[in-house]
């Protein structure tokens, strides 16, 4: 009887860790790509880092640029003025830019309050940049991090445990936010089972 439902509970389990997996993710506006939410630390009492992956279907038929387009291409003539190249000719691009997380926001499902991301990432450890411009073959991923001023932890209840603490995170490029991720309590602890 043991060994019979063995199979049904490996099953289950697999079941609520692609779950877990899938409800850290979310189509981007990139044809075929998702982003997860791979990894979250709180550093310290004042900053948590968030790891991202931008992650590509295996069915993409050619890559995909990560990085931001103009809105329109604008070119224009115009008349270099420099003694080295007086009176030449130039088109004037405006070229693409890197995708940056710069523009993430991370809200605290308790308190409603809000925080920016930072613009510099902790070097050490190292986790990835914080902006790129590269492009994501089938079945590929790239890895990316972004760090945020953190909510203040949640105090212990009367049991002596701490309750957990949720946050919403919207990402540029991100179809829509990811609610429900639970921060870490303190730093140096991982966070809670992954909703």
């Amino acid at each position: 009887m043991k060994s019979s439902l063995l199979p049904i509970l490996l099953s289950v389990l697999l079941s609520v860790s692609l779950l877990a997996e899938e409800s850290r993710e979310v189509p981007t506006t990139w044809p075929g790509v998702k982003l997860q939410v791979f990894d979250i630390k709180r550093l310290d009492d004042s900053h948590v880092l968030m790891v991202i992956r931008l992650k590509s279907d295996e069915t993409l038929t050619e890559p995909v640029m990560i990085g931001d387009l103009p809105k329109e291409t604008k070119r224009r003539r115009h008349v270099r003025t420099s003694k080295s190249a007086k009176g030449m000719m130039e088109d004037d691009e405006e070229l693409p830019r890197a995708f940056s997380l710069a523009s993430a926001r991370l809200v605290d499902e308790a308190t409603r309050q809000e925080f920016a991301a930072l613009s510099t990432l902790p070097s050490k450890p190292y986790f990835g940049p914080n902006a790129m411009m590269t492009t994501l073959g089938p079945g590929g991923w790239i890895q990316m991090a972004v760090c945020f001023k953190a909510p203040p932890p949640l105090p212990t209840g009367e049991d002596g445990k701490r309750p957990l603490q949720k946050v919403t995170v919207l990402f540029p490029r991100a179809v829509k936010q990811l609610p429900g991720l639970v921060l870490p309590a303190v730093a140096g602890e991982p966070a809670a089972a992954k909703p």
